[in-house]
C-alpha cells in the first residue's frame, strides 16, 4: 500500500510542478494562443534536480546523521537521484553508499521544494535492516543524535525536516517550501 500512496504522491506532485510553471490562460482553462503554446513546450523542458534523503531513528529516537568530506557539515543520509531510479530505489542505494547500511523505506515523510529553485527533495522515513555502519568516501564520521543535541554545523533544511517529522501526527506527509541559503553556501560563508 505505501508504495502505491507513494507513487500517487510522485505523480502528484510531477503533475502540480507541471501546472504551476504553465501559462496563465491555460491553468485559468482558456484557449492557449501561439504565444502561450510556445511558453508551454518552453516551461516542460525546464529540468528540476531531485534529492533523496533519508531519516532514520534509533529505538532511543535520535536521528542518523552523515558528517560530509568535502564540507565541515552534517546532513542526512541522501543526495541526487539517477536518472531512471524510482526515488524510493535512489534513497536506498544513497544510505548504502555513505553509510553502508541496508534499510527499507517505511513511508514517504515529506516533499520539499526550495523557494526560486528548481529543487525538489523527498525525505523518507527508513529503518535500518542490515548491513554494517562503515566510513565512505563521502561521510568520515556517521553517528546518531538526539533531536536537542544536533551539532551546530548541521543542515539548516534537514533540521527543520527533523522538527517537521517529530510533530507531525501520524504519517501526515509534509509538503513545504524552504527558504534560506544552502547549507553549503551557509558552511562557505563560516555561518555553520
Amino acid at each position: 500500500m505505501h508504495l502505491q500512496i507513494n507513487q500517487l504522491c510522485f505523480f502528484l506532485l510531477s503533475l502540480y510542478l507541471g501546472l504551476m510553471r504553465l501559462p496563465n490562460e491555460l491553468r485559468k482553462g482558456r484557449l492557449l494562443t501561439a504565444k502561450s503554446r510556445i511558453c508551454y513546450n518552453e516551461t516542460m523542458k525546464t529540468n528540476f534536480t531531485i534529492g533523496v534523503f533519508a531519516v532514520i531513528f534509533d529505538e532511543q529516537k535520535r536521528v542518523l546523521l552523515c558528517h560530509r568530506r568535502d564540507y565541515d557539515l552534517w546532513n542526512f543520509p541522501g543526495g541526487g537521484l539517477s536518472i531512471n531510479e524510482a526515488p524510493w530505489e535512489g534513497v536506498i542505494r544513497e544510505v548504502k553508499e555513505e553509510t553502508g547500511l541496508d534499510v527499507r523505506v517505511v513511508r514517504l515523510a515529506g516533499i520539499y521544494s526550495k523557494k526560486n529553485s528548481t529543487d525538489i527533495v523527498f525525505s523518507f522515513l527508513c529503518q535500518v535492516v542490515g548491513g554494517e555502519m562503515t566510513l565512505t568516501d563521502e561521510a568520515d564520521r556517521i553517528e546518531y543524535f538526539s533531536s536537542e543535541n544536533m551539532p551546530k554545523n548541521t543542515s539548516p533544511k534537514h533540521v527543520e525536516r527533523i522538527k517537521d517529522i517529530l510533530e507531525a501526527k501520524d504519517e501526515t506527509l509534509i509538503m513545504k517550501t524552504q527558504e534560506g541559503q544552502s547549507s553549503i553556501e551557509l558552511a562557505k560563508q563560516g555561518k555553520l
